[in-house]
C-alpha cells in the first residue's frame, strides 16, 4: 500500500500495463491526462506511454505488466511487499 503523499515519478515501460485501484485514493497521470484513482477504477497504459502515480490516502492497487513472453502481476499491499506471479 502506498501511504499518503507517496509518489512514483513519471516514467515509461516497454510493456503494456493495467492498474486497478483496490483501496484508498490517488492520482494517475497518463500521457497528460489526470485520472482519479479510487476503488474500482481500472486503467490501461500503452507501452512507452509516460505515467506517474501519487497516493492521496493509503492506496492499494494491482499493476499488471504484459509482454510477448507472458504477464507479470505486481500486488502492492499493506506490508509494502511486492509479489510477482
Amino acid at each position: 500500500m502506498a501511504s499518503q503523499e507517496t509518489e512514483i515519478s513519471e516514467h515509461t515501460s516497454n510493456r503494456n500495463a493495467t492498474i486497478e485501484a483496490i483501496k484508498g485514493t490517488g492520482i494517475l497521470t497518463l500521457s497528460d491526462k489526470t485520472i482519479p484513482l479510487e476503488p474500482g477504477v481500472f486503467a490501461f497504459m500503452s507501452a512507452n506511454a509516460p505515467y506517474a502515480l501519487k497516493a492521496k490516502s493509503n492506496q492499494a492497487f494491482i499493476l499488471t505488466l504484459s509482454s510477448n513472453s507472458g504477464v507479470e502481476t505486481l500486488t502492492f499491499s499493506d506490508e509494502r511487499k511486492r509479489r510477482s506471479n
